[in-house]
């Protein structure tokens, strides 16, 4: 069974997310947390265990029950349609729906549990949103700088 990771040292955290070449990395997010001096986040927590669900938030602060987790494949790529046109297909897990389905499953029992989970995709944190959207999440649930 993994456990989650806990970043014990923030000086590295944006080069630790920025070298994890995999799709729960987020170096975007990380660098704008550092940026923000917001709290250092775990990294795949797992939050529901004692339901015996194995659900990992991507970064959660467990002391103010917040999460983030980034969407992927939200977008897709092009593809030439039948007719000679060009579509846009995202064939990611969350783009079916069976993957919406287990999505909604896991965020509504977060819910449940009290957290407020924020979700965001490169887009939202390119333009800043995801990170505004979670720092007010947290000032919300009583973090102060």
């Amino acid at each position: 069974m993994r456990k989650h990771k806990s970043i014990r040292q923030p000086e590295l955290f944006a080069e630790q997310v920025t070298a994890r070449r995999r799709p729960s990395s987020l170096p975007e997010i990380g660098k704008q947390l550092l940026e923000r001096q917001l709290p250092v986040p775990l990294e795949e927590y797992e939050f529901a265990k004692a339901l015996g669900r194995l659900w990992r938030f991507d970064y959660a602060w467990v002391e103010y029950r917040v999460a983030y987790e980034r969407e992927g494949a939200t977008w897709g790529k092009h593809v030439l349609g039948a007719d000679g046109q060009q579509y846009r297909v995202a064939n990611g897990r969350h783009a079916t729906g069976a993957g919406m389905d287990k999505d909604a499953e896991k965020y509504n029992c977060a819910a449940r549990l009290g957290w407020v989970v924020i979700r965001g995709t490169a887009s939202t944190e390119r333009n800043g949103q995801a990170i505004r959207d979670l720092e007010l999440a947290l000032r919300t649930k009583g973090w102060r700088p």
